[in-house]
């Protein structure tokens, strides 16, 4: 979208406008509901068909898989391995914490994707924007009314509504 941005200076600055809106408060990486949803996420990503598109937890879980098929021939006693049935419980607990670890690292980076893309769309759609008329005065609208050609003015803290080009003035853009 071709939008221009305007900034003004402070004293030129409009009072009966709202003020410039809030910035969105980033998540904490551990966030509860994003550790439940990823957790429940790690079990279910137990599938092998779902594991296949990661080759190497894929290897690690039929590891997982074969090592507990082997405790329980241990347990009924068909098996003639002279290590004992404790090592194998040991490295089948590692092998699937491994599994469920990548898997719940996995499913928490796409939990907080969908969260930052899930808070971007809000602010494109809540973001107001100061447009600049024909008759040189402000007027508040929705970032998404926005047209290609329209002028915007943007002060100093105020979230920018849309893509432009700075064609008065100067800025720096965090």
């Amino acid at each position: 979208m071709g939008v221009a941005v305007q900034p003004i200076q402070r004293s030129e600055t409009p009072t009966p406008m709202s003020p410039p809106p809030r910035r969105i408060r980033s998540r904490a990486l551990f966030e509860p509901e994003l550790v439940r949803q990823a957790l429940r996420q790690s079990f279910v990503m137990l599938r092998p068909d779902v594991q296949w598109a990661n080759p190497v937890m894929f290897v690690v879980e039929i590891g997982a898989v074969l090592t507990l098929l082997f405790i329980f021939q241990a347990a009924i006693g068909a098996s003639a391995s002279q290590v004992s049935i404790s090592y194998f419980i040991g490295l089948d607990f590692w092998l699937w914490l491994t599994v469920l670890f990548a898997n719940f690292a996995t499913a928490l980076a796409e939990a907080r994707g969908k969260a930052q893309a899930e808070s971007l769309r809000k602010t494109r759609s809540e973001t107001p924007a100061y447009r600049l008329t024909t008759r040189d005065s402000l007027e508040e609208v929705r970032s998404t009314d926005l047209k290609p050609g329209h002028r915007v003015v943007v002060t100093a803290g105020q979230i920018i509504p849309s893509d432009g080009d700075i064609v008065e003035g100067i800025a720096s853009v965090d």
